[in-house]
């Protein structure tokens, strides 16, 4: 059973199991991941945000799957560089929003996955 608290006056619902590491959303800090973590494995940790963070599920897999796709076509070849960063950056500009169904922490999540993309493609 899920448990709440009222921060600032907005009552927050806190995932079961988490009560003890739960940090109110005004003192989150994102660190970002270790460096020698691979995109696939960066993009699978966002899945997890749907359910830790509790968000619009099927709005954080679409996301996830689009981007996945995005990096298969890159690494199957069947776009090159120039439309991979074509495709990343009307990803982050058209789909990649934050609001009720994507928070900023997500979002922050889905943009260190682009870097990391950006950068793994030119090796």
């Amino acid at each position: 059973m899920s448990t709440t608290r009222i921060i600032d006056g907005v009552e927050y619902t806190i995932p079961p199991g988490t009560e003890h590491v739960w940090t109110p959303p005004n003192e989150v800090v994102v660190t970002p991941a270790p460096s020698d973590i691979s995109v696939e494995t960066l993009i699978d940790r966002i899945r997890v945000h749907k359910l830790v963070r509790l968000q619009n599920q099927e709005k954080i897999e679409t996301l996830v799957t689009d981007l996945e796709k995005i990096w298969a076509d890159f690494k199957n070849k069947s776009i090159t560089s120039q439309q991979l960063a074509e495709q990343l950056s009307t990803f982050r500009t058209t789909k990649l929003i934050a609001g009720e169904e994507v928070d900023d922490i997500t979002v922050q999540a889905f943009e260190e996955s682009l870097i990391k993309i950006m950068s793994e493609s030119t090796k």
